[in-house]
This record gives structure tokens, C-alpha cells and sequence, in this order.
């Protein structure tokens, strides 16, 4: 009984749920990886460029020098790159991460209004469906009634 019935709910849900409905969550799913992934690769980019530049202001603080003030000199650059490179990295940072969050609402948007329009559409099909049959059940109720009078 138990099975029939767990059956059964599963074909009202196959009904409410089309192939249409299938077909979007996968198009979702399928703009959402390419949002992640466009995030993942210019956050990969960013940081590759920051690491690179990091090396190039090294290699100019490990520079040979003739005067031992020329150090301290090379030092106090370094930490005036660094800090301008990190807040460069880090606003570039923000605004992929700005950007996904922006694609990313706009996916799950559609998303809802898709799922909204097609679960609506089906719940309307199967509400006139039933109200027809109610309404057969109904005539014949009445047909049976007026014969047996």
C-alpha cells in the first residue's frame, strides 16, 4: 500500500514538473558553473599577477649595493610596492567577487521567475483538469438522479 501510494506521489510530481522544468534547472545549473568558474579564473589571475610582481620587487630589494643606506632605501620601496599592490589586489578582488554576486542573483532571479511560471502553469492544467472531472461527476450524479426519479 504504502509503495502504491509513495508511486502514485511520485507521478503527481513528474506531472507538475515537465521536461521544460528539467531543462531549466539544467540551464541554471549550467550558467551558474560558468559564472563560478569565470570567478575562479580571474581570482587565479589576479592572484598569479600579485605573486609575480611580489617576486620582481624582491629580486630589486636583493639587489647588490655600494652604500649600506641604499638598503634601507630599497627596504622602504618594497614596503611602498607591497602595500600598493595589495590594495590593487584587493579592490581587483572586490570587484570580481562584486560581479559574480551580481550574475549570481541575476541566475537565481530567473531561476524563480522559470520555476514560478512553470510550476503555476502545471498546478492550473491539473486545478482545470479536476474541475472537469468534478463537473462530469457531476453531471452524471444528476443524469442518474433525474433517470431513477
Amino acid at each position: 500500500m504504502a509503495t502504491k501510494t509513495t508511486k502514485a506521489a511520485a507521478e503527481k510530481a513528474n506531472n507538475l514538473l515537465d521536461n521544460s522544468f528539467v531543462q531549466s534547472l539544467t540551464s541554471v545549473g549550467y550558467r551558474f558553473a560558468n559564472v563560478t568558474l569565470d570567478l575562479a579564473q580571474n581570482t587565479t589571475q589576479i592572484a598569479a599577477t600579485a605573486s609575480y610582481e611580489t617576486i620582481g620587487n624582491l629580486r630589486e630589494v636583493y639587489t647588490p649595493r655600494t652604500e649600506f643606506g641604499a638598503y634601507a632605501n630599497a627596504y622602504t620601496d618594497l614596503v611602498k610596492k607591497q602595500f600598493d599592490l595589495t590594495s590593487r589586489s584587493v579592490k581587483s578582488l572586490g570587484e570580481a567577487a562584486s560581479e559574480f554576486g551580481s550574475k549570481a542573483k541575476d541566475i537565481a532571479t530567473d531561476a524563480g521567475e522559470q520555476i514560478t511560471d512553470t510550476v503555476s502553469a502545471n498546478v492550473n492544467a491539473a486545478a482545470e483538469k479536476v474541475s472537469e472531472t468534478v463537473s462530469d461527476a457531476a453531471d452524471k450524479v444528476s443524469s442518474a438522479t433525474k433517470s431513477a426519479a
